[in-house]
């Protein structure tokens, strides 16, 4: 794949977020804005201006995972960078660190689910192995709590993943 081709409303901005979030560049380029990815490698992104009666083309699935850091510091990044919480991903709810995806949508509202990185869940699954229970004061999401069965599937459904 050479490019991703993205029709934005304000094409500037998305690049410039596109480019936070993925540890990129954005620069001018014909007919928009070029975000050139950083030395761990990708696809370029350009970001070409849409008319306002236009609606932009299907979006396509998009999963990022830090490299560092933990998912909450991802997920706060993107948020101080104008993204929003949507909902539990497909992974299901982060209810304690290091585990689970939540999608979430850039500024002009393109979805993008942000995933725990494989550090995180291996700690998740040492903590199980060890038979004692995941500290959950410091998630994200600390308020919400795992359904009766989690804990107990919980090894298993890391593993598959």
């Amino acid at each position: 794949m050479k490019q991703i081709i993205v029709g934005a409303r304000e094409p500037q901005t998305l690049a410039r977020f596109w480019a936070a979030a993925l540890g990129a560049t954005a620069s001018r380029d014909n007919g928009g804005f070029l975000v050139t990815p950083g030395a761990d490698g990708g696809v370029p992104m350009l970001f070409t201006q849409i008319d306002e009666s236009e609606t932009p083309p299907v979006w396509p699935d998009l999963l990022l995972s830090s490299a560092e850091g933990t998912i909450a510091e991802h997920i706060r990044a993107l948020q101080d960078l104008g993204a929003d919480i949507l909902r539990d991903g497909l992974l299901g709810p982060i209810v304690v660190v290091g585990l689970g995806s939540v999608v979430m949508a850039d500024p002009e509202g393109h979805e993008f689910t942000v995933e725990s990185t494989d550090a995180e869940r291996d700690e998740v699954i040492r903590t199980l192995d060890a038979g004692r229970e995941v500290d959950t004061s410091h998630s994200y999401f600390a308020g919400r709590l795992p359904d009766p069965c989690f804990m107990s599937t919980a090894r298993a459904e890391i593993r598959h993943q």
